[in-house]
């Protein structure tokens, strides 16, 4: 009888003393990070957690995963790919990156049209590739002091994405439609709705990165930034369709074949392609402006101020340019309107400017006020300013095949013969008739992009060939 009392206490205390561990927390409770929170995308999560509870929250039966393999809310990577169908499934991918501390390259590929309305967005930082398959994600919004897009940092891969209806605004730092930060490749992305920020505002990018490439991507999202420097005295914001700022610092960073049909405004810059420069040189290529956009301070069909040493070749405004004045003006900058690129250390060849120009009473230029030189181009737009010259001229360079065929223009002086003579001889390395030695650069540059061979357009008047 004792035995089986003394047996019956010791199990007794036993589960006792295993109730008040339980309760405590145990060994883990010092490392628990009860009491402390984080908000992400609108909700309240634990910034650190024991084991237990991130495979509970997870739904994890304790097992290591592979890398890549991670899950979150149900979300679960398939062979090392997360599949998004739902809006959920995107607000839960996003979640899982916010809270990574790993240095994972995620990949992710849309499988279904995704409605984020009435969704709070947190812009997230992550690496690997984002593939949209043809997908499009409507009416994602973010908006707040930081910097804002959907994503604010992406280096990898990210193409075939469509936004449609965003609404972008940070008032207090940099916006853009996709990335504020991006470094790697873009391919066939594109924007609609509202891109609104303080210091810099992109409808694709903000921030172009080394060795970039963005290819056949399109705006048609309004885009707008800029703030008076109380400091400096001077209009702050630089506004573009497609890349706000190119920030290469080693490798060039790449613009080609995209298209803005977006409303731009730049306090300071705005742009329908690129804004600005301030790193390396950069190409841009192949593009097209049909927006309205304007500026305070330098307005440009194409771009703003590009980097020393950039090529601009092959590109096109066809939207309005126009100088604004306001009427609280507090700056004595004057306003600069350009129809390919307003004041810079770059190479024009084989532009177009086919819109329209009024410079509110500053400078017009049909092609650029200042570049290194200037090689085959031609406008048609009108031009409205005090101060206008019909095509604009090389700073330093060369200024060679420009035409004006605007109303009153030299079209009647250019003939097909004549235009393409130079192309041709140019293209055969035949340069001593119109470069001399200080202009070494600008034939070197063209042997990697020569001279485009002109047509007869349906109103007789010249055309490049590639045009439509």
């Amino acid at each position: 009888m004792k035995h089986n009392v003394k047996k019956w206490l010791c199990t007794a205390l036993s589960v006792c003393l295993l109730l008040a561990l339980t309760a405590c927390g145990g060994k883990d409770d010092a490392k628990s990070g009860n009491g402390t929170s984080a908000s992400v995308t609108g909700t309240s999560v634990q910034s650190k957690e024991t084991e237990k509870e991130k495979d509970s929250a997870s739904g994890s039966t304790g097992e290591e995963t592979a890398p890549g393999e991670k899950t979150s809310s149900g979300l679960k990577a398939e062979d090392g790919v997360f599949h998004i169908k739902t809006a959920e499934d995107l607000t839960a991918f996003a979640q899982m990156v916010i809270e990574d501390e790993t240095d994972d390259e995620f990949k992710v590929v849309l499988d279904a049209d995704i409605d984020m309305s009435g969704v709070e967005w947190t812009p997230i930082r992550m690496e690997g590739t984002f593939d949209g398959a043809g997908h499009t994600i409507t009416g994602l919004t973010a908006v707040g002091e930081d910097s804002q897009a959907m994503f604010h940092e992406l280096e990898g891969e990210l193409r075939d994405l469509t936004l449609e209806d965003v609404q972008i605004e940070s008032t207090e730092d940099y916006a853009a439609g996709l990335v504020v930060s991006f470094t790697g490749v873009m391919e066939n992305c594109s924007v609609s709705g509202t891109v609104k920020g303080y210091d810099g505002a992109g409808g694709i990018v903000e921030g172009l990165y080394s060795g970039s490439t963005i290819t056949g991507c399109v705006n048609r999202a309004a885009v707008e930034s800029g703030y008076y420097d109380d400091h400096d005295s001077k209009y702050r914001g630089s506004s573009a369709g497609i890349v706000s700022r190119l920030r290469g610092t080693s490798e060039p960073a790449v613009v080609t074949g995209c298209e803005n049909y977006g409303t731009v405004f730049g306090l300071c810059y705005g742009a329908g392609i690129t804004a600005q420069g301030d790193g390396k040189e950069a190409l841009v290529s192949e593009c097209v402006n049909y927006g309205e956009i304007s500026s305070a301070t330098e307005t440009a069909g194409i771009t703003c101020f590009a980097p020393s040493g950039t090529i601009i070749d092959k590109c096109v405004n066809r939207g309005a340019l126009a100088g604004v004045v306001l009427e609280d003006r507090r700056t004595l900058a004057g306003i600069t309107v350009s129809g390919i690129v307003s004041s810079t250390k770059s190479a024009v060849f084989n532009c177009a400017n086919h819109g329209d120009i009024d410079a509110g009473g500053g400078r017009a230029f049909g092609i650029s006020g200042s570049a290194e030189s200037i090689v085959n181009c031609y406008t048609t737009g009108s031009i409205s300013s005090a101060a206008a010259s019909a095509v604009g001229h090389a700073s330093s360079g060369a200024s060679i095949n420009l035409w004006d065929f605007g109303d009153g223009g030299s079209a009647a002086e250019a003939t097909l013969e004549d235009l393409n003579k130079t192309v041709n001889d140019i293209n055969s390395g035949n340069t001593d008739e119109y470069f001399s030695g200080t202009y070494s650069d600008a034939v070197d540059d063209l042997e990697e992009h020569p001279l485009s061979a002109w047509t007869a357009g349906a109103d007789g008047i010249p055309k490049f060939e590639w045009e439509e």
